[in-house]
């Protein structure tokens, strides 16, 4: 099993929430953006820390479209079962789950 992007985040606009960390809520900004040649997300974090410290990060993420996905998989010997986004509504959010099997 395999938790995969397969659809860029592309709003613009920034989100914010509070996470509850062991000394007390922390607030985290995101925003994203798109390299459309690269096929990389990037998260964009700043947090604002109980201290009142502040700190900044990035997760950059491959996006493989779900057919991309099945291909490599594929390609390494496997057989993809299923593929959905675990909203029992199919495949239509940024996320899949792929359940694969090797065949080889």
């Amino acid at each position: 099993m395999l938790c995969s992007p397969v659809a860029p985040i592309t709003r613009t606009e920034p989100t914010t929430a509070t996470v509850d960390t062991p000394t007390g809520s922390a607030t985290v900004t995101i925003r994203h953006t798109w390299d459309l040649r690269t096929q990389i997300n990037t998260m964009h974090r700043h947090w604002a820390l109980p201290s009142g410290d502040e700190a900044r990060d990035e997760i950059r993420r491959r996006v493989l479209f779900p057919r991309e996905l099945e291909r490599y998989a594929e390609g390494a010997g496997f057989e993809v079962l299923d593929m959905n986004d675990g909203t029992e509504t199919g495949l239509t959010g940024p996320t899949a789950y792929t359940v694969a099997r090797y065949t080889r």
